[in-house]
């Protein structure tokens, strides 16, 4: 009877141990793509970088600088804008960690196309990896969804965000961190 019980525990023993094996699948955390902390100095610079390579009208000049609401507008080109929102506000483009950044325009604006080129430069600076034809997609996707639908894949580290408010057109690029 002892060998029994033995057996028993031991055939027991290794049949759970089996089930432990490496064939797990990988948990939505695992698979989630978050984006690197960047300030908001480099992340301007990179938008910068972008905007100059494709030519894009002009890029973003720290004398079309003013804050508000702990917010860093500037003025981009006729009624287009940018405003990029730190996680916590200090007051120092060098040290505030860029959290998300918001290319907006008149909604009847001529100039429309350029605002596009911008958003475009926006999402390329925020994830240098992503293609032009995910950036497309994604913008599509983004004007397909409501406020309360807007959810986060995982799959490029950026929640892309459109709406219309106050008589202008905005596209929101939020970094999401870990």
């Amino acid at each position: 009877m002892k060998k029994f019980l033995v057996c028993l525990f031991i055939l027991t023993t290794v049949l759970s141990l089996t089930g432990c094996g490496n064939d797990k699948q990988p948990s939505i955390e695992e698979e989630t793509v978050y984006s690197e902390e960047e300030t908001v100095q480099i992340l301007t610079a990179k938008f910068n970088t972008e905007i100059i390579e494709n030519g894009t009208e002009t890029p973003v000049y720290d004398e079309n600088l003013t804050i508000n609401n702990d917010t860093y507008f500037y003025n981009l080109f006729e009624d287009i804008n940018y405003y990029i929102k730190p996680v916590k506000f200090t007051e120092d483009i060098e040290k505030d960690v860029a959290k998300s950044s918001v290319i907006y325009y008149s909604i009847d604006s001529e100039f429309e196309d350029i605002a596009l080129k911008y958003v475009k430069h926006l999402i390329k600076a925020n994830k240098i990896d992503i293609s032009a034809s995910e950036i497309d997609e994604a913008l599509e996707q983004a004007k397909k969804l409501s406020d309360d639908e807007l959810e986060y894949d995982g799959k490029n580290g950026l929640l892309i965000k459109y709406y219309e408010k106050d008589g202008n057109k905005y596209y929101e690029i939020t970094r999401v961190y870990e």
